[in-house]
């Protein structure tokens, strides 16, 4: 039972003095959301309640309860119990018939290829649409849209690791990370009216190969990988395994492919260009960064000597990553443009953390010299006290205290990076259009979002037959996790600070939304609770789930109607 206090005591204490939405999530959902407001410190308290015969369900417990703030910044992750992955080689997609019916059908199927296209009209003798929803729903956590978690929960493609193919965080109803509850799932199958049932099962693989070379049997597994944490923690949003993600460069039956920057690709279609955006991280290496800008701008400036009028930005299951490519990219579509503005809940372990972070000048996301400039002067904060401020708004029906508002300071080096490499674009908003099915996480949603602030045009695709569906998620603000607050800790000597969190009994790791972004448009409007629908809509087909070329001139259809 110790092990189950002292890891609910320091989830309470991270989320209690570090987590920006922690009275956010108690509100009532906002309308076109779908998810249960939670007292989180509460829940968690309620868990030590249980009787609990395994380690493995109070885990998996305290996962289900961060699950269902439905912030994909948000995440439980023990080392012990979320070792491996369950695949079923089998996916689906959705379409919807022109009569406005919606269908699930087998995207692929690695065991039996001739169950590709099939309709998937039953899972385990319920309707397939009924359980997809239901999972998506209760067991996806990725946006508050659930149109969003519904896409999620089939696959997609995208462009990641260089190459388009499938998201690693699509198909997750037959992907998961947690011990699957039942061995198998049957799925009933019409395939040209042949009605046909087969049943799967989970091929288990490990996140990292090396793990088997940590253990023999069970004392030595929870010896060195349940406590001695041998294995870095995955990423807080990808859990990509050894499946199916390399099958599916796929063939466009239109455009070309003028420039590939690994992150981002550059196309030209008919009359129109495409840029495929991922904001993955990257490089830390400032020459290599440099050079990536470089060549961002030569796709664009590709576009403007041939003379290009209208261009197409499909962020597509881009889950974020480097908020400086972000801000580049922004500030190259139109300079001068100011990024979103923050402020952080004031407690006193964040309040301590900030001034000696910033006394140190550890250059951490806490230090404020490093890092921040304010809203209210557009200079640098006078100090600690200036950026704390004396705020205070009723979230959660409690008064809560937050920090003055600041911007990350990189607008002034992009500014002067532009003007080295790049001549002003042509473009306006009325000749760009964003093309998504929702899952535009964290830095991308900077960049769709803030574009839509200035007018750019959103198209969403999948979702539900004629239900508003988000063009971005999670905005948040910065994410870190326990294991890096605990280097900070150490590093400013504030590890045994009564006000600090204790580290986990177990290899455990939360990663949580430390600040939160603001509307420019609308000053008071929270970001991650703002739910912005698109302008216009799409739905895959079978044909435009495998070949995105499809979709980019069904997008562009839109930049001509507008005129």
């Amino acid at each position: 039972m110790g092990i189950y206090i002292r890891t609910i005591e320091t989830l309470k204490s991270i989320f209690g003095s570090f987590y920006s939405f922690l009275d956010q999530v108690r509100d009532p959902p906002t309308k076109g959301f779908t998810y249960k407001s939670i007292d989180l410190l509460s829940e968690l308290d309620s868990l030590l309640k249980n009787d609990y015969k395994t380690n493995i369900q109070f885990m998996y417990d305290i996962y289900d309860t961060v699950r269902t703030l439905k912030d994909a910044h948000t995440k439980f992750y023990t080392a012990c119990f979320q070792a491996f992955i369950f695949d079923q080689q089998f996916s689906m997609y959705s379409i919807v018939r022109d009569d406005g019916t919606q269908q699930i059908k087998v995207f692929n199927d690695s065991i039996n290829k001739n169950n590709i296209d099939c309709q998937v009209t039953h899972i385990d003798d319920e309707p397939a649409m009924d359980v997809i929803v239901k999972f998506a729903n209760e067991s996806i956590r990725t946006s508050r849209d659930l149109g969003v978690r519904f896409n999620n929960a089939l696959a997609s493609l995208t462009l990641q690791g260089g190459k388009i193919r499938l998201d690693s965080l699509s198909q997750q109803f037959t992907n998961r990370e947690l011990l699957p509850k039942n061995l198998t799932i049957s799925y009933t199958l019409d395939c040209d009216g042949k009605i046909n049932k087969i049943t799967r099962g989970w091929k288990i693989t490990a996140r990292n190969e090396s793990i088997f070379n940590n253990f023999t049997d069970s004392t030595s597994y929870w010896s060195n990988v349940c406590i001695n944490q041998p294995l870095q923690a995955s990423s807080g949003l990808s859990y990509e395994s050894k499946r199916e993600l390399y099958e599916y460069e796929p063939t466009l039956e239109e455009g070309k492919l003028i420039i590939d920057a690994h992150i981002i690709r550059f196309y030209t279609l008919r009359d129109f260009g495409v840029v495929v955006i991922s904001t993955e991280k990257y490089t830390s290496n400032n020459l290599l960064l440099l050079d990536l800008f470089s060549t961002i701008n030569q796709g664009f400036q590709s576009f403007v000597n041939i003379g290009i009028k209208k261009v197409v930005l499909d962020l597509t299951n881009n889950s974020g990553g480097n908020a400086f490519i972000t801000h580049f990219i922004t500030q190259l579509l139109f300079r001068n443009i100011r990024n979103f503005p923050f402020d952080i809940k004031v407690t006193d372990a964040a309040k301590l953390v900030t001034e000696q972070s910033t006394l140190k000048n550890t250059f951490t996301e806490f230090d404020i010299n490093s890092h921040y400039i304010s809203e209210k002067t557009n200079a640098s904060f006078a100090n600690v006290s200036d950026f704390i401020g004396n705020n205070y708004y009723i979230r959660g029906g409690l008064k809560i205290r937050y920090s003055n508002k600041g911007f990350n300071s990189d607008e002034e080096i992009i500014r002067e990076l532009l003007g080295n490499i790049s001549k002003p674009l042509p473009w306006t908003a009325e000749n760009l259009i964003i093309l998504t099915n929702g899952f535009c996480g964290s830095a991308c949603a900077h960049i769709t979002q803030r574009l839509a602030e200035v007018n750019v045009k959103t198209v969403a695709v999948g979702g539900f037959s004629n239900v508003p569906l988000s063009f971005a998620c999670f905005a948040g603000g910065f994410v870190i996790t326990s294991d890096t607050l605990f280097d900070y800790l150490k590093n400013l000597t504030l590890l045994d600070n009564p006000l600090m969190p204790k580290q986990f009994p177990l290899a455990t790791t939360i990663y949580f939304t430390v600040n939160e972004a603001y509307s420019i448009k609308n000053s008071n409007e929270i970001l991650e609770f703002s739910f912005r629908p698109a302008n216009y809509r799409l739905y895959y087909d079978e044909k435009s789930i495998r070949d995105p070329s499809k979709l980019w001139v069904q997008a562009a259809a839109f930049l001509e109607n507008k005129h």
